[in-house]
Parts: C-alpha cells; structure tokens; sequence
C-alpha cells in the first residue's frame, strides 16, 4: 500500500471516531476521549539492481582468443548503452585467461586459450530489467 493511501485510510478511521462520538447520546456517561486503532503497511521502491554477466571464448592461440572476447564484450556494452544503461553502470568484475595444455615426458601441445570477462551492472533504473 503507498503511503499516500496509508495516511487516508488513518484519517478515515480518526474521521469516523470522532463522528461517532459526537453522536453519543449524552447520558451514556462516555468520557470525553477518543481512542483510534490502527496499523499500516509500507513498501519501499526499488531503486538498485545489479547484474553480472559474461563472456567465455575459446580458439586456437592467446590473440584470437582475447580479439574475440573483445569483440563480444564490446558488442554486449554497446547493447546495454543502446537500452540505457550508461557507461558508470559497467564494471568489469573479473577477467581471466586460461591456457589448456596437454603435457607428456616427450610433448606439451596447447589444445587451446579459454578468455573469460565477467561485468558488473550497478543499474539505478531498475525499469530496464524489470
């Protein structure tokens, strides 16, 4: 319930009391008080969301790998930018490189480079996502 209606459905309740007690025959001995009752409920509107995301390549060597995590990362922030989200938003969070390799007494051969970046999105307008 917002707060605007919290605060009309108290003034009711307070409006209510006192019509009732203005009625009160004056015999009946009531006291001149007024005792309301109430209870309210609040919400709060959002007002942060945070996003993370990621980006994992893999190829042959350490260039192709990087060039096309860049690429894709790139392509992801320009996205975000197009929707809104603005660049103090993006953080990246982690980025990391990875070199799988096949080792024996007589060969070591790299299978391939695994590039992962991970992104931070700090969203203050929480109707993009939502």
């Amino acid at each position: 319930m917002r707060k605007e209606n919290v605060v009309i459905v108290v003034l009711l309740v307070v409006i209510l009391a006192l019509l009732v007690w203005m009625n009160l025959p004056k015999s009946v001995g009531v006291e001149s008080k007024v005792n309301v009752t109430g209870s309210a409920k609040t919400t709060i509107v959002k007002d942060l969301v945070t996003v993370t995301l990621g980006v994992t390549t893999q190829d042959k060597t350490v260039k192709d790998a990087l060039s096309k995590n860049n690429a894709d990362i790139t392509k992801i922030i320009n996205a975000l930018k197009g929707i809104g989200v603005t660049e103090e938003d993006i953080q990246t969070s982690s980025f990391w490189l990875i070199l799988l390799m096949i080792t024996t007494r007589s060969l070591q051969q790299r299978l391939a480079t695994v590039s992962n970046t991970i992104l931070r999105l700090q969203l203050k307008q929480p109707s993009l996502v939502m």
